[in-house]
């Protein structure tokens, strides 16, 4: 019986031989690869944006390109040999949604699509150094300072602007690529190199959690040097800081009030130290106001007196004193 079992059970297979061998298997038919970029592809509201239709096996110069920008046919964009387009972006957290068909001369057919979002990223920075509490401009960065910087992104999904804390930031200082990364890490600190002059290139990569967006910002900081001015004072109005005197014109026994403003001094006023000079005569300030200085008039037999304020930073050793002088005319 095994026997009979065997023999039927080839006989079968036998048999089905012939079905197999003379079977057709089709497979679908694979469209072409293609794809589409934009540049820049996080635009800012109001933004140019270059779109390519990538089709890699097509020659793109015969192929004719269908372009459909939200939703409408644009026959203005479209033709043999237009695989690129310049649009405009909208509003901030506005969506561009794009698709390409693409039909080359033997017929075959690609298509692709792909959506935009508009979004909007600012990056701001200050120095830890010192200016005067009436001076409106930036505390700039002098060498061997502190100089914070912060990301202010405007980023949409599903119609919300996100948190910038729920965003992924990915911090590059110069060529150090992983400066500092993390879930709503806005701002970061690095240090100014001790060289005059130096610049640093700061940049930043960011993404919402689920990578839908992506936008990145860098700036150049600068150092600069440290600067001190010298303005008259009134113990009435305060310093008189519209204008830095060079000239200053006295009546023979006015007393003239001084006061050396030092700017972009690493640290407080307390980390800066000041000398004047009268005629080319140090004169020392008093221990606990070193940054004015009183000069008397009346006795003085020179028609011209020369004056100035050196300021020095007692912080940072790299940093080289600076010096203002002016010339004080009695009449």
């Amino acid at each position: 019986m095994g026997h009979l079992v065997q023999t039927a059970a080839i006989g079968s297979f036998l048999f089905a031989l012939p079905f197999f061998a003379g079977a057709q298997i089709s497979f679908p038919q694979l469209e072409p690869p293609a794809s589409i970029t934009a540049v820049p592809s996080s635009p800012a509201p109001g933004e140019k944006v270059i779109l390519q239709a990538v089709t890699p096996i097509f020659n793109k110069d015969t192929t004719f390109f269908e372009w459909t920008i939200n939703g409408q046919f644009r026959s203005d964009l479209s033709g043999r040999g237009k695989y690129s387009a310049e649009i405009t972006a909208g509003g901030i957290g506005s969506a561009i949604s794009v698709s390409v068909r693409a039909t080359a001369l033997d017929k075959q057919v690609a298509t692709m699509s792909a959506t935009i979002r508009v979004s909007d990223l600012s990056l701001v920075w200050h120095a830890d150094t010192h200016v005067p509490a009436w001076f409106t401009g930036k505390a700039l960065a002098v060498p061997g300072s502190t100089v914070y910087v912060t990301a202010l992104p405007e980023i949409a999904s599903g119609g919300k602007m996100i948190d910038p804390k729920n965003l992924v930031y990915q911090w590059s200082l110069g060529d150090e690529k992983k400066f500092a990364s993390g879930i709503g890490k806005q701002s970061i600190g690095i240090q100014t190199s001790k060289i005059p002059n130096g610049s640093h290139w700061v940049r930043v990569s960011i993404e919402d959690l689920g990578k839908t967006v992506k936008k990145e910002g860098s700036l150049f900081i600068i150092n600069r040097n440290p600067l001190v001015s010298v303005y008259r004072y009134s113990p009435v109005g305060g310093t008189e800081y519209r204008s830095a005197h060079t000239l200053i014109h006295a009546a023979k026994g006015e007393l003239i009030d001084l006061v050396a403003e030092p700017f972009f001094f690493p640290g407080g006023r307390k980390n800066i130290a000041y000398a004047w000079k009268v005629g080319g005569t140090s004169i020392e300030p008093a221990a606990q106001n070193p940054q004015f200085l009183t000069l008397k008039t009346e006795g003085i037999q020179a028609v011209s007196l020369s004056v100035s304020a050196t300021a020095s930073s007692l912080k940072n050793a790299f940093l080289l004193p600076v010096i203002k002088s002016l010339t004080i005319f009695i009449q």
